[in-house]
């Protein structure tokens, strides 16, 4: 009693070319949520003379991994809040609550993050 198999070979054809165009999937993948992000964020980002708002930035997609940033000096005091000064250079116990752009930008991609990927797997799988 013989069994035999075939269709090995193309599965691992299939398989590395997968690998292959899986990175560059991946990274497209990646710079689109970013951009989707960077959408929300500066939509979320309060507007005095602009400056913050359009301070946002993103890297380039390296091994799926991309960071939104923004370099401006107060960025992390409008995002995470802080205290007020006296005008004597004292403190006081006055706070300015953080506005959490970036925080609720990822929030809010996240909602569609999963069926988004779910897309991209599919039409890379096809």
């Amino acid at each position: 009693m013989n069994i035999s198999f075939s269709g090995f070979e193309e599965l691992n054809d299939k398989l590395s070319e997968l690998a292959q165009s899986g990175t560059v999937k991946r990274n497209q993948f990646a710079a689109q949520q970013a951009e989707i992000l960077l959408g929300k964020t500066k939509d979320n980002t309060p507007t005095d003379t602009g400056q913050l708002k359009n301070a946002w930035h993103r890297t380039t997609a390296v091994g799926g991994v991309v960071r939104v940033y923004n370099n401006t000096k107060y960025a992390a005091h409008v995002e995470y809040g802080h205290r007020v000064r006296a005008k004597k250079g004292g403190m006081t116990n006055k706070i300015i609550p953080g506005k959490k752009m970036l925080h609720l930008g990822m929030l809010q991609t996240g909602k569609s993050f999963k069926a988004n990927a779910d897309t991209m797997l599919k039409e890379l799988l096809k």
